[in-house]
């Protein structure tokens, strides 16, 4: 693959990862402005991820027929355009409906940065390629932590938004002028013209022996995208509500995305040497343990940064490892449908996870019971992300 549409891809992903941990990192000064209770604050995480659903499974169903460019452009165009809108939100009915459609843009744009790295990288480096676009999210966040941290200017929540709005709009420019298509993705679509054959829809995923391959995949992405943005949104909030101030939260944050970065990095060059199983045992099982410990009780600030950069290197380290291999279990002329869906479906996991941890907190402060222990919840999912994985690693992509 070309370097220019590498980097390109890679500044798109940089983009995205800035607004995902943008919306942890604004979340105490939106629960301040609005008086939203935890349980809503969990709808505020989730809502984005809900416009994620149904654009990542439009996104890549319509890459599939009409080309991962113009979808991908579209896609930050909207994106850019309602993250914009959220730094401009009067009241909570309207960060929603902001969040809601800047997700559909950010989810049609996911497929299709897979696609176009799977498509184009070398054959033994499928893996690392894919992870790799993803790492570039963890540093993303990284840098909305920095700057949060860091920049006066950044500290007020609505100039996070309105520059996590402004970058992704001289991204799509960019892509307009250098991105160029997938050309295995043009050579298979002439294929299927010359060929006369019609464009697959989503219900071949439900194929056999494709179909048990797709639920696997759907249950993996579900569980570790539940726990991925449990952590993404309500970390900054966890440690801060134990003692810490906002800057230190924000340093944690930084600590969780350097992490999820070299996690990424590292699954992706695992799988591509042939120890997909070890890889996925160790972040999997390692997140199940790191989450025990933290919920024992935390102890002082460098231990809450271990913990973070911890959380970050196991739990992103799954969630790319699964984006690496979902392009194996599906044909050229199916395959932005098919990582479309799996990602669609994972983002149901990614709206329960803030919810669900909303709940939690809110049954915990009115028993008074310890908040550490709200993150025992990770425990469960991460055994069940496990167990599906393993399970379709042990079959024959179809």
């Amino acid at each position: 693959m070309k370097t220019k549409a590498v980097l390109l891809c890679m500044l798109v992903a940089l983009t995205e990862g800035f607004d995902i941990q943008a919306i942890g990192l604004a979340a105490p000064q939106l629960k301040a402005a609005f008086s939203i209770s935890d349980s809503l604050m969990g709808w505020v995480f989730s809502s984005s991820s809900i416009g994620l659903f149904f654009g990542a499974v439009m996104g890549g169903h319509y890459s599939d027929r009409y080309g991962r460019r113009p979808i991908l452009i579209f896609a930050l165009v909207t994106f850019a355009l309602f993250t914009l809108g959220a730094a401009f939100s009067g009241n909570l009915h309207e960060v929603l409906i902001a969040r809601f459609l800047a997700g559909i843009g950010f989810g049609a744009a996911m497929p299709n940065l897979i696609a176009l790295m799977s498509e184009n990288a070398p054959p033994k480096k499928k893996a690392l390629y894919v992870t790799a676009i993803f790492s570039a999210i963890a540093l993303g966040g990284g840098i909305a932590s920095a700057a949060m941290a860091f920049s006066t200017l950044l500290s007020d929540w609505r100039n996070l938004f309105i520059i996590g709005g402004l970058i992704p709009l001289f991204c799509a420019s960019l892509l307009w002028l250098w991105l160029p298509e997938s050309k295995i993705f043009l050579a298979a679509k002439q294929a299927q013209v010359n060929q006369h054959e019609p464009q697959p829809g989503i219900m071949t995923l439900f194929e056999p022996p494709r179909l048990v391959n797709t639920l696997l995949l759907w249950a993996g992405f579900f569980s570790t995208l539940l726990m991925v943005y449990l952590l993404l949104n309500w970390l900054p909030s966890l440690v801060k509500g134990l003692g810490f101030t906002a800057q230190q939260a924000s340093i944690g944050a930084i600590f969780f995305n350097v992490g999820g970065a070299i996690g990424g990095i590292l699954t992706g060059m695992i799988i591509d040497r042939g120890f997909s199983r070890f890889a996925f045992i160790v972040v999997y099982a390692g997140l199940a343990g790191i989450a025990y410990v933290v919920g024992t009780g935390i102890g002082n600030f460098g231990f809450v940064m271990l913990a973070e950069f911890l959380f970050g290197l196991f739990v992103l380290g799954a969630q790319y490892g699964l984006y690496g291999i979902a392009p194996n279990y599906y044909a050229t002329a199916i395959l932005g449908t098919g990582v479309g869906a799996a990602i669609g479906v994972g983002r149901i996991g990614a709206i329960a996870g803030p919810v669900l941890m909303g709940r939690l907190m809110t049954h915990i402060h009115s028993t008074g019971g310890n908040t550490s222990h709200a993150i025992w919840v990770l425990i469960p999912a991460s055994v069940v992300g496990l167990l599906c994985v393993l399970t379709l690693l042990g079959r024959k992509a179809s």
